[in-house]
């Protein structure tokens, strides 16, 4: 009897649980279609890899996933970032894939005290004073930092030439910390190049960089 009052009681605890279940709502802000299309698919593969391993949180709660195609574009991701929280009423965004876009979500997220986590934008803009906002990836000034070492102590380069984009906030960000770092160290930058995402013609470049002969060239 007593068995058979605590299976009741059991059930009657899982049952009630299921009732009481809700929905935890997890934004999904990626680059599905558009310039960096690619590594948006790839984000999504991992993403949803992660959901198919685990749909429930420890309480019991299904977990939802509500994706939007911010089509590489910075306005698009921060239409998207704004109607997640305002709309969809989600928990936390993850997301988008790079510097710009997601500069473009941190403020939303500040403002509206939602959790933003960015898988690879690694502009130290995009933390820096944030208290919702957090990155997976090495910021750039640590990225930079350690190919002004790598050039400068290990490959014995005393003249560097940079070729970046200035459309870019993160080949900015790397440029600029892989520019003071060897600078510091000792070393010269003796050009600096650049070259917008889309060219597919470098030979202006590349013959500037030549006539300079440095030892090394850094393409962030």
């Amino acid at each position: 009897m007593q068995k058979t009052i605590l299976a009741m009681s059991l059930a009657c605890g899982m049952l009630l649980s299921t009732l009481n279940a809700e929905v935890v709502k997890i934004g999904i802000v990626l680059p599905i279609s558009g310039a960096v299309g690619g590594f948006g698919e790839l984000g999504k593969r991992g993403i949803d890899l992660a959901h198919k391993a685990q749909n429930k949180t420890k309480n019991g709660d299904s977990i939802e996933l509500v994706l939007i195609d911010n089509k590489s574009d910075k306005i698009e991701s921060a239409n998207a970032m704004q109607r997640l929280v305002s709309s969809d009423k989600v928990s936390v965004v993850i997301g988008p894939m790079i510097s710009t876009n997601a500069l473009a979500m941190t403020k939303i997220a500040d403002d509206s005290k939602t959790a933003l986590i960015a898988p690879v934008a690694t502009n130290d803009r995009v933390t820096k004073g944030k208290k919702f906002v957090s990155r997976v990836s090495f910021a750039d000034s640590f990225q930079g930092i350690i190919a002004a070492n790598l050039a400068f102590k290990d490959l014995g380069s005393k003249k560097a030439a940079i070729l970046f984009d200035n459309s870019s906030d993160y080949s900015i960000g790397l440029t600029r910390a892989f520019r003071n770092q060897f600078k510091q160290l000792g070393g010269e930058i003796i050009i600096e190049a650049n070259a917008q995402a889309g060219t597919k013609d470098f030979k202006a470049q590349i013959s500037s960089i030549k006539a300079k002969n440095p030892d090394v060239l850094y393409l962030p």
